[in-house]
């Protein structure tokens, strides 16, 4: 798969873990549309997946590097975009880190916050040299 693929990829995992973050906070998700579920292709999907059975591990090392930034203080854009980055960091696949960084900082760009950029690209650059040594 190209890279212009992974980042359609990567966006589309961006939204089924933003909704997921926000369903967290209603009381009950029983009539929730569950439909971006469908737009995920298979590297979405392993992304997704991926994720959520290593949630715990994923979120220690996100909140181990930005020590002064517990989870639930982060924007929830900027967690999705981390989680999605630190999952592919795991992963363990032929995408080089710089690759990852790049396109999570490229992503932050699009959907987050001006200072979210240098945020995202430090704490995941620490992770990368933890993970990936």
């Amino acid at each position: 798969m190209e890279e212009k693929g992974r980042r359609l990829s990567r966006e589309r995992a961006l939204l089924v873990l933003y909704r997921d973050e926000l369903l967290k906070n209603l009381e009950s998700s029983e009539n929730v549309d569950h439909s971006l579920d469908e737009l995920l292709d298979d590297y979405a999907r392993l992304i997704v997946n991926s994720y959520n059975s290593n949630c715990e591990e994923i979120d220690e090392l996100i909140v181990g590097t930005a020590r002064e930034w517990g989870i639930e203080r982060m924007p929830e854009v900027d967690r999705a975009i981390l989680r999605i980055a630190v999952t592919e960091l795991r992963l363990g696949n032929k995408i080089p880190t710089a690759v990852i960084l790049s396109e999570a900082v490229e992503i932050a760009d699009i959907y987050s916050k001006e200072d979210s950029k240098k945020f995202i690209n430090g704490v995941l650059a620490a992770i990368a040299a933890t993970v990936r040594k």
